[in-house]
C-alpha cells in the first residue's frame, strides 16, 4: 500500500494522509491494474456476471489494505466511503457500479464502517478523461468542487 498527504488548504484545517494501492499506468500496458478500468464498464458491454473476477481482484486488494490499516490504532474506528463517479447514480447500469460493491462488500467483511453510500452525486459533471466525449457532460469537476458538500 502506498501513500500521499494532502496539504492542509482552505477546505482541510490540517493534512490529511491517503492511501492507495497502486499506480495507474495506462490502459492495457503492463503491470497496469486494468480491473478498475473493467469495473467502471464503460462501454456497458459487460454484466455483472462477466464482472466477477474483476470484482474479486479489487475486493482482495481492499480487503489486504483495509485490514492494514484498521490495526492502526487511529484508523481502527475508521468509516470508508467513496467518492461518486462523474453522473448520478441513475445515469449508470448496475453493472456500472461494481467498484464501490467491492469496497462495500470488503468493508462489511471486515466490519469496519460502511460508508460508501454516504456521499451521493446529484450533478453532472464532466469526467477528467477524453473518452467518450459525446457523453461527457455536465459542469468541469473543479467548477462542481466548489460547491458545498451535504452529507
Amino acid at each position: 500500500m502506498k501513500t500521499y498527504t494532502i496539504k492542509q488548504n482552505k477546505y482541510l484545517d490540517r493534512d490529511v494522509k491517503g492511501y492507495y494501492n497502486c499506480d495507474y499506468i495506462g490502459y492495457q500496458k503492463p503491470g497496469n491494474p486494468d480491473f478498475i478500468n473493467h469495473l467502471k464498464n464503460m462501454s456497458r458491454q459487460k454484466s455483472e456476471t462477466d464482472l466477477v473476477e474483476d470484482f474479486v481482484v479489487a475486493a482482495d486488494k481492499l480487503t489486504n489494505d483495509l485490514k492494514t490499516l484498521a490495526k492502526d490504532k487511529e484508523m481502527s474506528n475508521m468509516t470508508v466511503c467513496t467518492i461518486p463517479r462523474a453522473k448520478p447514480d441513475s445515469n449508470y447500469l448496475q453493472s456500472q457500479l461494481m467498484f464501490r460493491k467491492a469496497v462495500s462488500s470488503s468493508v462489511d467483511n471486515i466490519g469496519l464502517k460502511n460508508g460508501t453510500n454516504a456521499i451521493k452525486r446529484v450533478r453532472n459533471t464532466k469526467t477528467t478523461h477524453n473518452w467518450r466525449l459525446e457523453n461527457n457532460f455536465g459542469d468541469d469537476p473543479i467548477r462542481a468542487s466548489q460547491r458545498t458538500l451535504v452529507l
